[in-house]
């Protein structure tokens, strides 16, 4: 596999060293002050790993790490300090010149300019001209990002989809003809890790002062997880003194519980889903307008200039509505529903399904889920019935797609 990870023995080390740790842990607490058993059992964890595809591809692009051994701890360094991602799914590109900007301002559908100062990310939609979304990007300016040709520094890093990212470049280099700019798909020279909890950003700043920090080729604030995040995007030949450097800062002393860790696609799914943040090419895809996505708010602009597909954005914001709007779900029940199961409205018409579910740990075990639903289903409040594990639970549409209110910054 081309893009496989290069951490994966790496991970696998970790996994081994964690289980060994958490093992003698256990062994020391086994007797009490007078021999008496704990009752506390030991267990070996075991790394697990995902193939990732696009959809109808017959084999992998990669394999990303699915846990560490343990979701449960995953999930809680996202909430209470910090977890690191490996993200071999995400492809890079960089787009240098002096017009750049410029030239993804009449590309793009968000406002860029607030990331031409070089401290600020943004996330955007690149549409075609029937304004119906070829990829979710995210952007930010970075100095040292330099094309294989040697364009100038002060660079634009995009963020996509793996399996969108020679789409994209495509694309845009063909928009970029007879304007200063250089599009040019590195994915298969960079990688990209993420940081997500409270202690992202001193977890990166620690990091940092132990590493060469210029060869980040960039680092793009995020909120994909319902926390603070950082996504790094670095060399390919660097991101192993990286993690290791993450690593090493992770080591708890001693027995101590540990707080900093790597996590997988399981914990950061169920932070995704229970934060309302729709995921590219899982709760809408290239056939999706941006109107249905959940996500107008902070991918669409409606004060910048034109842009390809705005004219259809623009139509529908001003004229209409669309046909479908991904939702949340309150579900009224034990019962979760699998992504691909039916939704219904009152009288039994079939009117959505599911995209996303999970159980939520921060709503006591509750399901949490996502949906698709036409529009004349998605006010607030609406009553729904849902397939779950082999019958039906009713749903109530959330006010708002996050599982738990935001805290006002």
């Amino acid at each position: 596999m081309r893009y496989d990870t290069p951490l994966r023995a790496q991970h696998e080390e970790f996994v081994v060293a964690e289980s060994a740790r958490l093992s003698a842990r256990v062994r020391g607490s086994e007797a009490g002050p007078e021999g008496a058993h704990s009752g506390v059992a030991s267990r070996k964890m075991l790394m697990n790993w995902l193939p990732f595809a696009e959809a109808g591809a017959t084999a992998p692009l990669c394999l990303i790490p699915g846990d560490f051994g343990s979701v449960e701890a995953e999930y809680a360094a996202i909430h209470r300090a910090a977890a690191f991602v490996d993200e071999p799914n995400k492809g890079v590109i960089v787009v240098s010149g002096a017009k750049r900007i410029d030239f993804l301002q009449r590309m793009l559908s968000n406002d860029l300019l607030p990331i031409s100062s070089g401290n600020q990310s943004a996330r955007a939609f690149l549409l075609n001209r029937k304004g119906r979304i070829e990829a979710d990007l995210h952007l930010g300016q970075s100095p040292s990002a330099r094309t294989p040709s040697g364009a100038q520094s002060g660079s634009v890093v995009v963020v996509v989809d793996l399996p969108r990212a020679a789409t994209v470049a495509e694309q845009l280099s063909r928009y970029a003809v007879g304007d200063d700019v250089e599009v040019v798909d590195v994915s298969s020279s960079q990688s990209v890790i993420s940081i997500h909890g409270p202690a992202a950003a001193a977890t990166l700043a620690r990091a940092e002062l132990a590493m060469d920090s210029e060869s980040l080729t960039a680092t793009l604030a995020t909120e994909q997880l319902g926390v603070a995040g950082v996504q790094c995007v670095m060399p390919r030949d660097r991101v192993s003194a990286w993690w290791s450097q993450l690593l090493r800062i992770a080591q708890p002393e001693g027995d101590q519980v540990r707080r900093l860790r790597p996590a997988g696609w399981y914990a950061c799914n169920i932070a995704r889903v229970e934060a309302g943040n729709p995921a590219f090419m899982i709760d809408f895809s290239t056939e999706s307008l941006p109107h249905e996505t959940g996500l107008l708010a902070s991918r669409v602009s409606f004060t910048k200039g034109c842009y390809l597909g705005q004219e259809v954005v623009a139509r529908m914001q001003s004229r209409g509505h669309p046909k479908q709007v991904v939702v949340a779900l309150d579900i009224l029940g034990d019962l979760l529903p699998a992504a691909g199961e039916q939704v219904f409205a009152a009288d039994g018409i079939e009117v959505g399904v599911v995209t996303s579910s999970t159980l939520s740990p921060m709503l006591g075990g509750r399901p949490a889920a996502l949906a698709t639903v036409k529009y004349a289903h998605c006010a607030a409040g609406t009553k729904l019935r849902v397939n779950a594990e082999g019958s039906q639970v009713e749903v109530v549409v959330r006010a708002e797609l996050a599982a738990i209110p935001r805290v006002p910054k």
